[in-house]
């Protein structure tokens, strides 16, 4: 039964996840006649546009990760160190920005320094620039991008570092404050053993920037994620594009193969004491840094909801003149209102497929995961770490790159049989069965779901796998014992101690497919969803409708998870 159920879950892994990316490198070493080659790469590195893609996306990816690794390791350390509740209240905007998508994050701002912003509007008063003239700054280029993608994913680091900064052993940290002080303490002892947590979250970050299509697109920044969408949707070349996608595929392996290898390490820095690590008081010397961390918070997630807000009650999408009642709250209230009825009749379609994607995608992954997590969890030596590392495999193809894979892959016909072979009629049905499934799923929402699940298994199979090894392997041992089956003792043991981390990868795995976007811009079945069609929108105007659907996409994403906390809490609370 356990090598069956084993069998089972490798097979849809395999077939789901892996066969549809792992078939895009077959395409750029095929030509047109399907012979092998190796043409589609001489282009990729010997021209001047390739030269300019590498720089722009490296750099830009690059950068945002040093300024999220400097600013998330900042936050993590005063939040978890110093013995101030203004230190501790860190974590409230820090996880709030996480939450909001970046692209909606590149809304907002795109919003405030708008011709009619606030930003562009002050300056204009200040310089009196009329409004018809050119706005004084644009929301446009490289620095802004490196902005909103750092911002955004900072939190990463924040929570990693965290981690870190709490399984260091209080003991070590003691003897060098007695020997060399706090402050060398802190940088030559708790920073060192919390490099592996640091750099596990700089490199989710660097896989996150590097692979970003809207946030680049949004701010008109060139990089190799628009030049692979550009061949698949503007060329209609998917072959080519999938030749393009090669060395953005090289970039993001490279921070999923150091997330992999430095995560082995973490257990050098596991608390040896049972004590808490030593915060330091709120010294005058240490609020510089306290209000850096409180400005960087408040820019990636205070403003963003400021600026919604605004955009969301500021722009009717009727005529202002039946809001005019001399009220200046209640004419705001009133666009807020009518924007939102309007955002949500429009858009009803798109909000249910968004929900079902994301609830039927997080189920399937979460059963998923939990299988191979139990499995990887339980096995020896290097099969077990093969078993929790390979579905890490797929979150090294950008999401621009598996909408290719999965294009390619479910549109494609299968070869014909070879003419005048014995096998040849049975193999002509056979692949004729075969088209009809490949046209069903194509045209239908299991492309979307097997699109999502490609991109966010590794979510699922973490949580479960750290949950399984936190199980005392003596409860399963008795049981045994005691004749109970395996997978009844699996299920009432392992799975129920578990049931809190499968939840919390359950709502992980649901917020990540209600925010994703740039995988569904390409896999399109004529189903759509709610982030494509804010995206779409924004280019067309309608800013106050475009607000109220952001609204109305951020209360998707916090609702599941304020439903957890409660739950979570009064599973405890009973426990208890």
């Amino acid at each position: 039964m356990r090598r069956l159920v084993l069998a089972i879950s490798l097979f849809v892994f395999g077939a789901v996840c892996l066969l549809p990316v792992l078939s895009l490198l077959g395409m750029t070493l095929r030509d047109a006649e399907g012979n092998w080659t190796l043409a589609k790469y001489g282009t990729l590195f010997g021209d001047d546009r390739s030269a300019t893609l590498w720089w722009s996306t490296l750099s830009l990816a690059g950068t945002a990760t040093v300024v999220a690794t400097v600013v998330g390791v900042l936050v993590a350390a005063y939040a978890t160190r110093v013995r101030s509740r203004l230190a501790r209240a860190l974590w409230i905007p820090a996880v709030a920005a996480l939450l909001i998508p970046p692209y909606i994050n590149a809304l907002t701002w795109w919003w405030f320094f708008d011709g009619n912003g606030w930003f562009n509007g002050l300056l204009r008063r200040w310089t009196g620039t009329p409004i018809s003239a050119q706005p004084p700054v644009m929301f446009t280029g490289w620095w802004f991008a490196v902005g909103v993608l750092a911002s955004c994913f900072f939190p990463i680091v924040t929570l990693l570092a965290a981690a870190g900064f709490r399984a260091v052993d209080p003991d070590l940290e003691e003897a060098a404050r007695l020997a060399r002080g706090r402050a060398a303490a802190f940088a030559f002892v708790t920073l060192r053993l919390t490099l592996p947590y640091v750099v596990s979250g700089a490199a989710f970050v660097f896989v996150f920037a590097v692979s970003s299509y809207s946030v680049p697109d949004l701010l008109r920044v060139q990089t190799y994620s628009s030049e692979v969408y550009a061949r698949a949707v503007n060329q209609a070349d998917f072959s080519a594009a999938a030749a393009a996608a090669i060395p953005l595929v090289a970039l993001t392996l490279g921070g999923v193969v150091v997330y992999a290898v430095v995560e082995r390490r973490r257990r050098l820095s596991t608390a040896g004491s049972v004590r808490r690590a030593g915060e330091a008081p709120l010294s005058p010397a240490l609020w510089p840094g306290l209000a850096l961390c409180w400005l960087a918070v408040f820019v990636a997630a205070g403003m963003p909801v400021l600026n919604l807000l605004n955009a969301w009650s500021a722009n009717p999408d009727v005529e202002r003149s039946q809001f005019a009642t001399g009220n200046e709250a209640l004419d705001r209230l009133n666009v807020a209102m009518t924007n939102m009825g309007i955002a949500l009749r429009e858009a009803s379609a798109d909000i249910r497929a968004t929900l079902l994607l994301a609830a039927a995608t997080a189920t399937l992954l979460t059963l998923l995961g939990a299988s191979l997590g139990w499995f990887s969890a339980r096995a020896r030596g290097a099969r077990g770490a093969w078993l929790e590392n390979a579905p890490l495999l797929p979150l090294a193809f950008p999401a621009v790159t598996v909408g290719v894979a999965l294009i390619q892959f479910w549109n494609a016909a299968p070869p014909p049989p070879p003419e005048g072979s014995f096998w040849q009629e049975p193999r002509a049905h056979l692949f004729a069965g075969f088209a009809g499934f490949q046209d069903y799923v194509y045209t239908s929402f299991w492309i979307m779901l097997l699109a999502a699940a490609t991109r966010y298994l590794p979510f699922t199979i973490k949580p479960a796998a750290a949950a399984a090894r936190a199980v005392d392997v003596s409860l399963e041992e008795a049981a045994r014992t005691a004749g109970v089956p395996w997978w009844r003792r699996t299920l009432a043991i392992t799975m129920r101690l578990s049931a809190n981390a499968l939840a919390a990868a359950w709502v992980l795995t649901f917020i990540l497919v209600v925010e994703e976007l740039d995988i569904f811009l390409l896999v399109k079945p004529g189903i759509g969803v709610l982030p494509e069609r804010i995206y779409n929108a924004f280019h067309f105007g309608r800013t106050g409708v475009v607000a109220a659907w952001c609204l109305a996409l951020l209360a998707f994403i916090v609702s599941p998870l304020a439903l957890f906390r409660i739950l979570a809490g009064a599973r405890r609370a009973g426990n208890g």
